[in-house]
């Protein structure tokens, strides 16, 4: 996704009702970046900038953590507690098997546990997104003005 597109995903996520638990297997990290991950320790804290794909369904995100990682790499699987916004995507994924949630945008997680130092499991809770309000109506503002010089284009062209 481009910046704007995630900038309007996260300005229009989802709030839920009873937090959730996802998963997120990432592979190939350089081992540098494994060892940092893989000493974090409780109360640890976490920013994910980007929207996170994450898997409602542990396998899939393990499946991806345990690929052969190449030498000089290593991979990590992520189990996320207690999300509490973000958008589902199974219903429009190209692999709804997954159950595909996306993490807002600035999602802060907090080190609950880690388990394992090779291809270390962090046991993380999520603790929001940092996205501001002012923030996420502007993004709103914005996409209602986009929809509207589509609208005057379209019908222009007509």
């Amino acid at each position: 996704f481009g910046y704007p597109r995630q900038c309007l995903f996260s300005a229009v996520r989802q709030h839920l009702d009873e937090p959730i638990t996802t998963y997120r297997g990432l592979c190939r990290l350089p081992s540098a970046m494994v060892q940092d991950l893989a000493t974090m320790r409780r109360g640890s804290l976490l920013f994910w900038p980007a929207m996170t794909s994450t898997a409602l369904d542990r396998s899939v995100a393990k499946e991806y953590a345990n690929q052969p990682a190449p030498e000089g790499t290593g991979n990590v699987l992520f189990v996320i507690s207690g999300v509490s916004e973000g958008i589902a995507l199974r219903g429009v994924s190209q692999y709804p098997r997954e159950g595909e949630f996306l993490l807002p945008l600035f999602s802060l997680l907090e080190v609950r546990d880690v388990l394992g130092t090779e291809n270390p499991e962090l046991r993380c809770k999520f603790v929001g997104s940092l996205m501001t309000e002012d923030f996420r109506q502007e993004c709103l503002l914005d996409m209602q003005h986009s929809q509207q010089a589509l609208t005057t284009l379209a019908l222009e062209s007509k």
